[in-house]
């Protein structure tokens, strides 16, 4: 992000973009952290592991063929539905670097269900930094954008690599039992929707920050530079959640003890890092990016306040208990939520009016399912340490509402 602002890279070009990084979202998040979720919990359950790997790494490689496939030959039909646009290109380059990211989840989640971070850090590590440098180097260079997409594309040939090599690895190649594949596309289907219906929070952002506007990908420029929430927080809220569950054998209670343990660590990191963000982010957001992204600053702030909520790591407990109907249902509420105030806000507010929509459909989520968890006898201080998050979550909102330029924002 900050390399394509510093460029110079047209508004338009950086929206295309952007546009193509939320599509691939919108498409693939909900089933792959639903099949990865049910992966790792049956990973627990059964006897034969590697059975289990090859038959998760077949389903894997279909989605990635068939959303390859709709990037290469329906992108306008995409951009049409999602974006109120149908301008937009790369579509084939970005779907092969998808079909190799999406593969790769292979790897990741062998090595979380196999507690093996020594080849989870070096994949991670080492996919990400070739798929950068392929990526931003043509551009340092003035070379064209698209040689720039097919840099990124090249990238999936490191991950489908190692991917191979997990699989040639394996010992076994028939299909899991029966009944072991029953229990986990019961899992991995309610995991899925609940993805798929929470993905209606972000997908009502993206269409109205887009419709009727005259230049849709220039708005969304701004809207996804301001709306990044936290670098790094996902993957680390991932991660934990992924841990607590490749955990759920040694029992609830211990893997909740470690769940506030790690949670604890993360808390003191990213509230403390959230809140001199939220504070400064007028001041260092023109001088990282450019002028011309100043007013995504107050995008940047609101959407900030989401992270407190993410902080509260009740996913692993609710599949464990298998809530997963009930998380789906709750995901409706936040999206017709989430209509509800941004279409109230929107005329007043614009764009902050959006983000203001998202936040507190986020906070609703969240408050449910807690009181839900301590309704099945497990209250709030089991995986969290209220007071520390509490009183981040607090000075968090104090600087939110002291440090932001509301003013810079007038789309």
């Amino acid at each position: 992000m900050v390399a394509l602002a510093k460029i110079g890279l047209d508004l338009s070009v950086i929206g295309n973009y952007e546009s193509l990084r939320y599509l691939g979202y919108a498409l693939t998040f909900f089933w792959v952290n639903g099949l990865g979720n049910a992966y790792l919990r049956i990973r627990q359950e059964t006897a034969t592991p590697d059975r289990w790997t090859v038959y998760y790494l077949l389903i894997v490689l279909l989605g990635s063929l068939l959303v390859f496939g709709l990037f290469s030959s329906a992108l306008p039909l995409l951009g049409s539905t999602f974006l109120n646009t149908p301008d937009l290109a790369f579509g084939t380059a970005f779907g092969t670097f998808l079909l190799g990211q999406l593969s790769g989840t292979v790897v990741e989640q062998e090595a979380i269900a196999d507690q093996a971070s020594a080849r989870l850090l070096t994949y991670s590590v080492t996919s990400n930094v070739l798929q950068l440098v392929l990526f931003i180097f043509p551009l340092l260079l003035g070379w064209p954008f698209q040689l720039a997409m097919w840099g990124l594309a090249t990238s999936a040939v490191y991950r489908l690599g190692w991917t191979f090599m997990r699989y040639m690895r394996t010992k076994e190649v028939k299909l899991p039992p029966k009944e072991e594949r029953s229990t986990f596309w019961t899992s991995a289907s309610g995991l899925s929707i609940y993805g798929l219906t929470g993905l209606g929070v972000l997908i009502v952002d993206q269409f109205l920050v887009t419709y009727q506007r005259a230049d849709p990908q220039a708005v969304l420029a701004i809207w996804r530079y301001g709306a990044q929430e936290l670098p790094l927080i996902m993957g680390v809220v991932g991660g934990m959640s992924s841990t607590a569950l490749a955990e759920m054998k040694q029992g609830i209670s211990e893997m909740l003890e470690n769940l506030k343990r790690r949670s604890q660590k993360v808390n003191r990191v990213f509230l403390v890092l959230v809140i001199v963000l939220c504070a400064t982010s007028k001041w260092w957001f023109p001088l990282v990016l450019t002028e011309q992204f100043y007013g995504a600053h107050v995008i940047f702030n609101t959407i900030l306040l989401i992270l407190p909520t993410r902080l509260v790591q009740t996913t692993p407990l609710m599949i464990s208990l298998d809530m997963e109907r009930t998380m789906t249902i709750t995901a409706i509420v936040e999206s017709l939520i989430n209509v509800c105030v941004s279409l109230a806000l929107l005329p007043s507010l614009g764009l902050l009016g959006i983000a203001v929509g998202t936040v507190i459909a986020y906070w609703f989520e969240r408050i449910v399912y807690v009181v839900l968890l301590s309704r099945k006898q497990h209250s709030l201080s089991e995986y969290l340490n209220i007071k520390e998050w509490l009183i981040g979550t607090v000075i968090l909102f104090a600087a939110y509402f002291l440090q932001t330029d509301f003013s810079a924002l007038t789309i």
